[in-house]
């Protein structure tokens, strides 16, 4: 489990990034991590980063979360912006909030997702329950 010491350390790493938010989501957001759980972080990156930037810090950033989590291999970041909706809806659901610096584009973010996901909740439902029994068959 990701303690408030570490939590704050990433707050403070996050402070020096170029991001204008950034959430815990998973276990570790939900209090059901457990010693064999990683720690999964979503970033909002700051406007202006082309797709390879944005690669390049995420990489970098797995790693440092890591180090800094102590779940060191077990890091996962992702780009909110290049996530299918469910994922961003996923990630921003548990309101674990790390670090936020610019809250304007937080908000319209969210409201954007929530928006869309509400919207296609119905649709995602049914495509998901239709593949698997697809798979099952």
């Amino acid at each position: 489990m990701i303690s408030n010491t570490q939590k704050h350390e990433l707050s403070a790493y996050f402070s020096g990034q170029p991001v204008d938010a950034v959430y815990l989501f998973g276990s570790q957001a939900t209090g059901k991590g457990n010693k064999l759980s990683d720690i999964d972080v979503a970033v909002l990156f700051s406007e202006g980063l082309d797709d390879r930037q944005r690669f390049d810090l995420r990489l970098s950033m797995m790693s440092d979360v890591g180090k800094i989590s102590h779940f060191y291999d077990n890091a996962e970041v992702v780009d909110l912006d290049n996530v299918p909706l469910a994922l961003q809806y996923q990630a921003i659901a548990p309101r674990q909030e790390l670090f936020v610096k610019n809250r304007t584009r937080q908000v319209l973010f969210e409201a954007r997702v929530m928006s869309k996901f509400f919207d296609y909740v119905y649709f995602i439902k049914t495509n998901t329950s239709v593949g698997l029994a697809a798979i099952i068959r």
